[in-house]
């Protein structure tokens, strides 16, 4: 029934292909099959150019590629503020490129967009849908905001390294497969709240989901999270809704071991359980909330993600979870989602979890 619904929802709001969509950001993409056609992709070395890497091995790689002068490489260990101010200290950036995963790409984004200068970035791994997002979040005195900056000139794709990143695309996979939940949460704003919903950036929405039910490889992927990027062009919301305030409050209490994109797979479930167990009060949503949590874990099982989205909730203290959990309906109560219809603290979350645990082998 989710493609089915899917295929509705496009048909009604419209279906846009990824070279058209990608006329608003106005970004540049170069594939690289090859160390050496990302070395002719990456910018030239000079005194303007900043680069942002991990603390990990993209950092070592970057040593062993010998392509940039130390003193251009700058290492982001939390994405925050302060990172982003202490680079901006130390540095005239006329070029900005981030070569990493989520955390160094956010803070290239706020680094390019204060200094006023041109961004480019390499993520490393698919593992989530900020790729193309103009969006990035950062700590700002202990708190995770979301801000606004520009769309990269260009994003250099190292498709040879998408292709030995382990379990990692499997993050990139969940982020996009949320947009689910998030969508449904905008019929629930429809129904209950008459939000009148912007017909182009739903529509991208249902590309990228659709995209990523149809995937044969690394290109397809990477065309589910741009779309996915895209929707996100004014309001997240496409693609950011009850699920991913669970996400948030998770993340903290789990010491940030996991990825976003499989932490929100997580919580995808949590809220889709939670939609069943209340689907008697819903009113007619895009997808029904009666089946939408049974097929979303066929449909992880089919994707073989069901496990690594299972992992946070296994390897944690469930009954911190729950109480956690508790907290859903204050996180962003100006965007109505689920935990607007539905007051979090009187969700029986200890038994949500339990079941959703059940599901692990």
């Amino acid at each position: 029934m989710i493609r089915e619904s899917l295929e509705a929802l496009q048909r009604k709001y419209g279906k846009n292909d990824l070279k058209s969509a990608l006329r608003t950001a106005g970004t540049e993409f170069v594939y690289c099959q090859s160390e050496e056609s990302l070395r002719r992709a990456f910018p030239a070395d000079g005194t303007g150019l900043v680069v942002i890497t991990d603390d990990n091995i993209m950092l070592d790689y970057l040593k062993k590629l010998s392509f940039y002068d130390q003193e251009r490489i700058y290492v982001v260990k939390q994405e925050s503020i302060d990172t982003v101010n202490g680079i901006l200290t130390h540095s005239k950036p006329t070029v900005v490129m981030g070569f990493g995963g989520g955390r160094v790409l956010d803070v290239s984004k706020m680094v390019a967009f204060r200094a006023g200068v041109p961004l480019i970035l390499a993520p490393t791994a698919p593992t989530h849908d900020g790729l193309l997002s103009r969006n990035c979040a950062l700590f700002e005195n202990g708190k995770k905001s979301s801000y606004t900056t520009s769309y990269a000139t260009k994003i250099i794709i190292p498709e040879y390294l998408w292709a030995t990143a382990g379990e990692l695309p499997k993050a990139g996979r969940l982020d996009v497969l949320s947009d689910i939940v998030a969508l449904q949460d905008v019929s629930l704003a429809m129904a209950e709240e008459n939000l009148v919903p912007n017909a182009r950036y739903l529509s991208l929405a249902c590309n990228a989901i659709s995209r990523l039910l149809h995937e044969e490889d690394e290109d397809d992927l990477a065309s589910a999270l741009f779309f996915s990027g895209l929707a996100m062009h004014e309001s997240s919301r496409y693609c950011s809704g009850s699920e991913h305030e669970l996400e948030k409050l998770l993340m903290p209490i789990l010491n940030n071991r996991y990825f976003h994109g499989q932490l929100v797979g997580t919580s995808t479930l949590l809220s889709a359980l939670v939609y069943k167990q209340e689907a008697p009060k819903m009113p007619k949503l895009f997808f029904d909330p009666a089946i939408l949590y049974d097929e979303l874990i066929q449909l992880f099982e089919q994707k073989g993600l069901l496990e690594y989205a299972l992992r946070p909730l296994r390897e944690s203290d469930t009954d911190i979870v729950a109480k956690t959990l508790r907290k859903a309906s204050s996180v962003r109560p100006e965007r109505y989602t689920l935990w607007n219809k539905v007051d979090s603290t009187k969700v029986e979350w200890g038994g949500v979890v339990d079941t959703v645990l059940k599901l692990s082998s």
